[in-house]
């Protein structure tokens, strides 16, 4: 690698030890959410991932705004629960 290579080099990514962790936390949080039911794992989804609101997943999953707040607490919680030691 020349000089010029090597000054363009990211100096801000993460080593490998960092990376092996954020992926074992990244693995840690799909098993938390498969344990979800249906609804529940789906509910969060829209919300936390396609920025859903609670009134638009009513809609798609033929809920109650009360039903989907009660998914998405319940997903929050399970998903503490088990990401509590990472």
């Amino acid at each position: 690698v020349d000089d010029e290579a090597w000054r363009n080099i990211p100096v801000d990514l993460p080593g490998p030890e960092i990376r092996y962790h954020q992926r074992q936390r990244l693995e840690a949080v799909n098993r938390a959410l498969a344990e979800l039911p249906d609804a529940c794992r789906l509910a969060f989804y829209l919300n936390r991932v396609e920025g859903c609101s609670h009134a638009e997943i009513a809609a798609r999953l033929c809920l109650s705004e009360s039903m989907v707040a009660k998914h998405l607490a319940r997903a929050m919680q399970h998903c503490r629960d088990r990401l509590k030691n990472y």
